[in-house]
């Protein structure tokens, strides 16, 4: 079973858990990545390519992208948030949703790789409470 499905359907937690989940999208904190708001958006049903999500799927997962995008860019110091797919962990379709802040530009922070986890999850509460 790969990654994205075992955590559907609770088999594996991320960190942060799970912080929104509907009957067509699951949302949650990137598992190796430790930035706060790097989030990875997936469809609930398995598929592959974009091209096998239907119509109500896409729709749903683009009004979710739009919320999920407008509220990371009212964090401080986020400049930028990139979407983006790569399929190189696990053949599941999803979105990358990447927040590009401020000091990342400056030049490499040691402190990225040493980020304490309550940021990670001060920004997961802070996202889940604002979406829907």
């Amino acid at each position: 079973m790969c990654l994205t499905c075992r955590i559907v359907e609770g088999n594996k937690m991320p960190p942060g858990g799970v912080f929104f989940k509907d009957n067509e999208v699951v949302i949650h904190h990137c598992i190796d990545v430790n930035i706060p708001g790097y989030l990875i958006l997936s469809p609930i049903r398995h598929v592959t390519a974009y091209q096998d999500l239907t119509q109500a799927e896409i729709v749903n997962i683009a009004m979710i992208l739009k919320e999920v995008v407008a509220i990371l860019q009212q964090i401080p110091d986020v400049e930028k948030v990139y979407i983006l797919h790569l399929a190189e962990e696990t053949l599941h379709f999803h979105f990358h949703i990447f927040p590009r802040y401020y000091w990342m530009l400056d030049s490499l922070n040691a402190e990225l790789f040493q980020m304490e986890n309550w940021m990670v999850l001060n920004c997961l509460v802070i996202i889940g409470e604002k979406i829907r």
